[in-house]
Parts: structure tokens; sequence; C-alpha cells
């Protein structure tokens, strides 16, 4: 057995899934979509991002597209993680 030290975004967006599936299998749909919203989420990425990566892709990037590539991608993180509210009806 390994021990990981560092996830990728996209590793830590599939565990954040498994985690609200196993909620959903306690307490059901509605009461997870609850859980959910009102979870406060915290991001965080620092710039040893870039000298623990980037020696293994400098073949491939010079640092400017390497980090427009990082910058990306954590863009695309938040708007796959980013949770919307459904709008309220109107009632008349």
């Amino acid at each position: 057995m390994s021990c990981k030290l560092v996830w990728s975004l996209s590793d830590q967006l599939d565990m954040f899934r498994e985690y609200k599936n196993k909620i959903m299998e306690i307490v059901g749909e509605n009461r997870t979509a609850t859980i959910i919203s009102k979870g406060i989420y915290i991001l965080c990425t620092g710039s040893n991002d870039i000298t623990n990566t980037y020696v293994f892709r400098r073949v491939e990037y010079d640092i400017q597209a390497y980090t427009d590539l990082m910058a990306s991608q954590a863009t695309n993180f938040l708007q796959v993680c980013s949770i919307k509210r459904p709008k309220e009806k109107v009632r008349s």
C-alpha cells in the first residue's frame, strides 16, 4: 500500500464525488443537497505546485505556458465544482 501526499485537482474532485455519494447513501438525495449547499469549501493551491511539478513538464511547456495551464485547470475545476442552487419557483 502506498501513501499519496499530493492529490491533483481532478483527484480531489473525484474524492468529493465519492464523499457526496456516501452521504447520499446515508441520508438521501434531498438531505445531501441541503448539506452540500450549506457547506464551506476551500481550495488551496500553492507556488510549490510549480516547483514540484514543472521540472517534469518543462520539455512540453515554457514557464508561462505552464502557469497558464495550471490557471486554466484551476478555473475548470472551480466551474465543475460550483454548486448552483435551483431557481426558486415564483408563487402567484
